[in-house]
């Protein structure tokens, strides 16, 4: 026979409580108007705010449905370095009407890289009335944690970990440069992301190999499956040992 069991109400499992996520600064450069989804005609004024460096205007492209430029203009950042400030510039284009992409960035005074890159995408109309949707202040889409800053990285290994928003397979591409700007090393990162269009965790680790000290950056990007490009890339400055 078997032995005689006791009643009751069974214990509740525990409840597992998800880890809260550190707080995420606002994005670095931010596109404030058109707003995503606008539709817009020629000339475009294309305005937002951004973190102010020395002598790194903002950079402002409008981008084809096929990935070709179509408009270039620099803007100055109203602020001091190390502020905060609002920048402008006017985008001018002919052609049809099609989809497209307005992209902002920034490029290393040191190599000419990019090392910051917000986009929003828009539709361009041959002629008619504008039809524009605001943007809003928002947290950054790419937020690397580690490496920090100026960091010392050394022994082959390199830890790469933060917070995302990536826009499509929760899938993003980490790479670690040289001074030179060559590759020493690229991987995709999956990004844990509680639900499909929440923020979530990343983290990887690259081997590379370095014959000598040199400045190096770590760049964090998520790669367009639309029209050719990036669609927002972050990155750190380091230096890189052997």
């Amino acid at each position: 026979a078997l032995p005689p069991t006791e009643t009751g109400t069974p214990e509740p499992p525990p409840t597992l409580t998800p880890t809260p996520l550190p707080a995420v600064p606002d994005e670095f450069l931010q596109i404030l108007l058109p707003g995503a989804a606008s539709q817009v005609i020629s000339p475009v004024a294309v305005s937002g705010l951004a973190l102010a460096a020395p002598d790194q205007p903002v950079v402002v492209e409008l981008v084809a449905e096929d990935g070709s430029m179509i408009a270039q203009a620099l803007a100055d950042v109203q602020a001091e370095a190390g502020q905060r400030g609002p920048f402008r510039a006017d985008l001018r284009f002919t052609g049809g009407s099609q989809n497209a992409r307005i992209q902002v960035s920034f490029l290393s005074a040191r190599d000419g890289g990019l090392t910051h890159l917000a986009s929003i995408p828009v539709s361009l109309l041959e002629s008619g009335n504008p039809v524009l949707t605001a943007g809003q202040i928002r947290a950054e889409n790419i937020y690397i944690e580690l490496p920090a800053p100026g960091a010392v990285i050394s022994g082959g290994q390199l830890t790469v970990s933060g917070i995302a928003l990536p826009s499509f397979e929760n899938t993003l591409v980490v790479q670690l440069l040289d001074a030179a700007g060559t590759v020493l090393a690229t991987a995709p990162v999956i990004v844990t992301a509680p639900e499909l269009g929440q923020p979530g965790p990343f983290s990887i680790t690259l081997p590379y190999s370095l014959a000598a000290a040199q400045a190096g950056r770590v760049v964090v990007a998520d790669i367009s499956v639309g029209i050719p490009g990036i669609l927002h890339l972050s990155s750190v400055e380091v230096t890189l040992q052997p």
